[in-house]
């Protein structure tokens, strides 16, 4: 998939994968233009040499886009703690008014859990965001059931400030 996904325009939070190599320029530029001000990348270093995105970083810095990455493998789901300490930096980039873009290898798995979370700390349920995002992608989100329950749980263990 290339361009962004957005989940709602009312809350910009989209899921796409920048096509790498000679395009990964132009992608990433075009992210920024269509509003993504921080694109968060779950892939692992390998993965991202495949598509030609090894130079994500840099690209998005000349464009303007906040660089994160935040390896997951491939059907996995991450750290509890690490994975809480991601989604505090998102929601204040979200309060400062910024819109976060998410990308793995499908946008199906990692991508909508992170999605989800940040969302659900956001005020949604994960039953709201799991469909917003099943939605915006067109299939059914996320990829495994240990990544629902991952989220459900990590969810259902947050307490929310508000």
């Amino acid at each position: 998939m290339n361009g962004v996904c957005w989940i709602t325009r009312a809350v910009p939070y989209s899921i796409a994968r920048p096509r790498g190599h000679d395009w990964l320029n132009s992608e990433i530029r075009n992210f920024g233009n269509e509003g993504v001000d921080v694109l968060v990348s779950l892939l692992t270093p390998e993965e991202s040499a495949e598509p030609g995105l090894l130079d994500e970083g840099r690209c998005c810095r000349d464009a303007g886009v906040r660089p994160i990455s935040f390896p997951i493998q491939d059907r996995s789901i991450p750290n509890d703690q690490e994975a809480r300490r991601l989604v505090d930096v998102l929601v204040r980039e979200v309060n400062l008014g910024r819109s976060i873009g998410f990308h793995s290898r499908a946008e199906i798995g990692r991508s909508s859990i992170l999605a989800a979370f940040l969302l659900a700390r956001l005020g949604w349920t994960v039953e709201k965001a799991f469909g917003a995002i099943s939605k915006a992608r067109g299939c059914h989100v996320p990829d495994t059931p240990e990544q629902e329950m991952w989220t459900r749980n990590l969810v259902g263990n947050e307490e929310f400030s508000g």
